[in-house]
């Protein structure tokens, strides 16, 4: 794309000043540069133009000339002030950089500036700020650029990338071969085509680069290849059984709020078992992660092991068929829940965490290599001890909610209306208000199906039918927003009537107008999160969907002590543990089975079970059967009964048991240790990335030896 404007010459006026006037700038730039780029910053300090440079500074124009024999001679400038913020509009009409850009020539700088100034943000990667290129033909135009411009911040910003001299496209094309973690640019910008010598462009620098990285991967691919030749199923099983000490790669991105602090926790397990890691991961905010650095990777440090969380190999390039290679579940991402990434598990990909039953029955996972557990926690991070006054002074408080759900089930309401139809609002308006009705009587939607309920309601109330996709968007919608936000906001306004210090933690609380006054700002997770904890005489927690949540148990971990919402899933692990026991000694096969066979003692538990969730336990949408599985998985976990003996004690479900158990516990701290104290065991036990990677490992050495005795059957 060609942005060069011609701006007729205008006539010579004075007085005109020579350019060296500015020098004090063009050095300030150089010593920017230098820390970045010693060698180009050192050929312009050096550099002696042949001409004495002018310039004259007008009310909205920089004029620039040069001292000819007879008389001076005006340069042009191809891009002035205005053109420049106009292309730039053009270019990236929302304002936003969000794709690494390439500007050939330099002119008087305006472009360059116009979009260095931009926010860089890209929506698919938080956090990643593209990369911006520059180059340019002719030292000299930067030399004279670099006097009239305070370029300091973007030159010291290791986002930017200049190129200078003839060879400026070879400067290019050798850093894109080098630089395996910096995106290439995916358009330029041309000022001065001398730039593109010999008649060529950036589609074909890609192009050709794009042929020699391939065959680098390539490359690597048979090497990888012939150095895991030897790592049949029974070796790599003795290696991870054995108490060898292993080789763990772990990969994550640092454009994830929480991921990337999780795979950091899971590789300190594993290096606090004995084993030698490594983190494959950005080093700036303007990289991102690439088949070849995977494959270079492996290639360097021969993992035994690779560690991913909420990705699969399937998905990546480079990593060695015969390394074993785990993915942790821990969100439920279209990516994951498909057909396509089920058939996709090769014979040593195996999986982690939840939705085990869902990805086994519905998408091909195979079942045997996929092993059920919880987010961790990492105890050395989330450790007991005991508030230090500073922590105390700066935190303590009498009950604290640390969440990013800030948002008001209204704002989020008008918020989707402002994106529907007339029809569909007023089914949006009408779901909303059946759900706020029984928020308003005290009531909560704790049950998906239930939830599912009411917007079926609402749907037919206005002769409407929904496909299954809408249905599952509306359902979305409400559960994971609007109802989250009424179940949470419902809790902190029971507290909100008593005279307590209550503090709220996370993003946007200070634009809630209710809740306003509690703000205190984002807590950073790695230095902020345990001294909350710790120093809150209660901590809340308040899921619709269950207590049992991996924010608990990094509180827990910490020794916070917590009051948990109360809902009636997390009150029926130890009903639903013999039902599931006696379901596999009767061989039962599925819920038409269940119903036909039951026993007198068993329909007895179906029915309190009825009783506690307020539903028959054969229509949540899914079987029942399945459901008892997936809890059998985690060991009935999932239920906070099972998990916490003490959860009666810290469990509330009105707001007046809510506010008596806040005003017991605030006056009897040594009953808030000894609670604390007994929740924390199970989780060290059961829930830290130690005890969990050292079941993974014996997972994987038991499948590959079950593998192993089949084959050789």
């Amino acid at each position: 794309m060609s942005t060069a404007t011609a701006n007729p010459p205008p006539a010579i006026e004075t007085p005109w000043q020579p350019l060296t006037l500015i020098r004090r700038q063009f050095i300030a730039n150089c010593e920017a540069l230098a820390a970045r780029d010693p060698e180009l910053a050192d050929t312009l300090r050096s550099h002696a133009p042949p001409c004495e440079y002018l310039l004259h500074a007008g009310d909205d124009t920089l004029r620039i000339a040069r001292r000819v024999a007879g008389g001076v001679e005006m340069l042009p400038n191809r891009v002035p002030p205005q053109s420049a913020k106009y292309v730039v509009a053009k270019v990236f009409p929302g304002g936003v950089y969000n794709q690494a850009t390439l500007v050939a020539g330099v002119d008087q700088g305006w472009l360059w500036h116009a979009l260095y100034k931009l926010p860089a943000a890209a929506a698919e990667y938080p956090g990643h700020r593209p990369p911006l290129y520059l180059l340019c033909a002719d030292v000299e135009e930067l030399f004279v650029a670099l006097h009239l411009q305070d370029c300091r911040p973007m030159l010291g910003d290791a986002r930017v990338s200049i190129f200078a001299g003839p060879d400026a496209v070879g400067q290019l094309r050798r850093r894109m071969l080098g630089d395996l973690y910096a995106p290439w640019p995916r358009m330029a910008l041309t000022i001065d085509p001398a730039v593109w010598c010999d008649g060529t462009d950036l589609d074909a620098v890609r192009a050709a680069a794009g042929a020699e990285l391939s065959e680098q991967l390539g490359n690597l691919r048979t090497t990888l290849e012939a150095a895991y030749a030897g790592h049949s199923a029974d070796v790599v099983a003795r290696r991870l059984s054995g108490g060898e000490r292993l080789r763990v790669m772990g990969i994550t991105s640092r454009h994830t709020t929480f991921l990337q602090h999780s795979m950091r926790d899971w590789l300190a397990a594993f290096a606090a078992m004995g084993h030698e890691t490594r983190l494959v991961i950005e080093h700036a905010d303007h990289e991102l992660l690439t088949n070849l650095v995977y494959a270079r990777a492996c290639d360097e440090f021969r993992p035994d092991l690779v560690l991913i969380i909420d990705h699969c190999r399937a998905q990546m390039d480079g990593i060695p068929a015969a390394v074993p290679c785990v993915m942790w579940v821990q969100d439920k991402l279209p990516s994951i829940f498909n057909a396509k990434t089920g058939a996709a598990q090769g014979e040593r990909d195996y999986v982690l965490g939840h939705g085990r039953v869902e990805c086994v029955r519905h998408f091909g996972y195979p079942q045997s290599r996929f092993m059920p557990a919880m987010v961790g926690v990492n105890p050395d991070r989330f450790s007991n001890a005991a508030p230090t006054d500073e922590e105390l002074r700066q935190f303590g408080c009498d009950v604290s909610f640390v969440t990013h759900a800030s948002a008001s089930a209204e704002q989020l309401l008008t918020e989707q209306l402002r994106k529907a139809d007339a029809d569909t609002g007023r089914v949006l308006r009408d779901i909303y208000d059946r759900l706020a009705a029984i928020y308003d009587a005290g009531g909560a939607v704790t049950h998906p199906q239930r939830l599912a309920a009411i917007i079926d309601q609402s749907v037919a109330a206005f002769n409407r039918q929904a496909t299954p996709g809408q249905s599952e968007s509306l359902l979305d919608f409400f559960r994971l927003k609007v109802n989250s936000a009424l179940f949470r906001h419902q809790s902190l306004r029971w507290l909100a009537e008593m005279d307590l210090d209550l503090r709220l933690y996370g993003r946007g609380w200070e634009d809630n107008a209710e809740f306003a006054r509690y703000a205190r700002g984002v807590a950073d997770n790695q230095s902020q999160l345990c001294s909350i904890y710790r120093a809150s005489r209660i901590n809340l927690q308040a899921v619709p969907h269950g207590g049992v949540h991996q924010r608990l148990f990094e509180g827990v971990a910490a020794g916070g002590f917590f009051l948990i919402r109360g809902v009636p899933g997390d009150q029926v692990g130890r009903l639903i543990a013999p039902l599931y026991a006696w379901c596999q000694s009767a061989g039962i096969c599925g819920d038409e089975d269940l119903r036909r066979r039951a026993t007198p003692d068993v329909l007895a538990m179906i029915s309190r079970l009825k009783s506690i969730i307020g539903q028959d336990p054969f229509s949540f949408g899914s079987p029942f059967v399945d459901d008892l599985e997936l809890n059998a998985d985690s060991g009935f976990t999932m239920s906070a009964d099972v998990l916490f003996p003490e959860y009666a004690d810290v469990a509330f479900h009105s707001r007046e048991e809510l506010q008596r158990k806040v005003v017991f516990y605030l006056n009897h701290p040594a009953a808030r240790a000894s609670v604390s104290a007994g929740m924390r065991r199970p989780i060290l036990e059961q829930c830290t990335y130690r005890a969990i990677s050292r079941r993974l490992l014996d997972f994987i050495a038991g499948d590959l030896e079950a593998s192993r005795v089949k084959a050789a059957a």
